[in-house]
């Protein structure tokens, strides 16, 4: 019964993988001239996704660590603080702050 389930499941999530579209590997083919500018095109993107991926890790766990701190301080109003800045945080849902800093932040930096 259990296996049924999962092939109709998978059934349905690969029936809406189809498309009209035409797309071949000749795109990025290294063989040709095209192919190999595709090729190095995406190489080149993909060395730019590591290097901004490292960058942002490095930077989250910066952040990180000067947020956390204060909630292991023995003042009180460095505690107060952080608890302040965590609980406002996280009331703040995903979508509202993702359109802010996508529409927002760059007229605050013009």
């Amino acid at each position: 019964m259990r296996g049924a389930a999962v092939s109709l499941l998978l059934l349905l999530f690969l029936g809406g993988c189809s498309s009209s579209a035409t797309w071949g590997w000749y795109v990025i083919d290294p063989t040709t001239a095209t192919g190999w500018t595709n090729v190095k095109f995406l190489v080149g993107g993909m060395g730019q996704t590591v290097l901004i991926s490292v960058i942002a890790a490095v930077l989250s766990m910066a952040l990180g660590l000067v947020v956390a701190l204060p909630a292991l301080s023995g003042r009180r109003s460095l505690r107060l603080i952080n608890r302040v800045y965590v609980e406002f945080n996280r009331a703040i849902t995903l979508l509202p702050m993702l359109f802010w800093v996508f529409y927002g932040l760059h007229i605050i930096f013009q």
